[in-house]
């Protein structure tokens, strides 16, 4: 049995700090890919996450999401409100 390749961790690892990551334009486009893949596959992918996925600025990760019809705003920011005035 061959132990996993650097870049298996490597991607496996990015999957698990998926939240503590900031910037991926970095990362060339295979990586890329597989890392989206793989961050969907372990149920990670929220709107966050999405938005750093997508200005990565990979066309083929846009396109990925376009086939998989992911929405891009998945959710409605709720702004804060007061429901009544504070007295004094």
């Amino acid at each position: 049995m061959r132990p996993p390749s650097l870049r298996s961790l490597t991607i496996d690892n990015a999957v698990l700090h998926i939240y503590h990551i900031h910037d991926l334009s970095s990362i060339p486009d295979p990586l890329l890919l597989q890392l989206f893949l793989k961050t969907i596959e372990a149920g990670k992918l929220n709107e966050k996450v999405l938005s750093v996925f997508m200005n990565a600025g990979s066309e083929s990760i846009i396109a990925l999401i376009d086939s998989l019809q992911i929405p891009r705003n998945l959710f409605n920011p709720i702004l804060p409100t007061r429901c009544k005035e504070r007295q004094l």
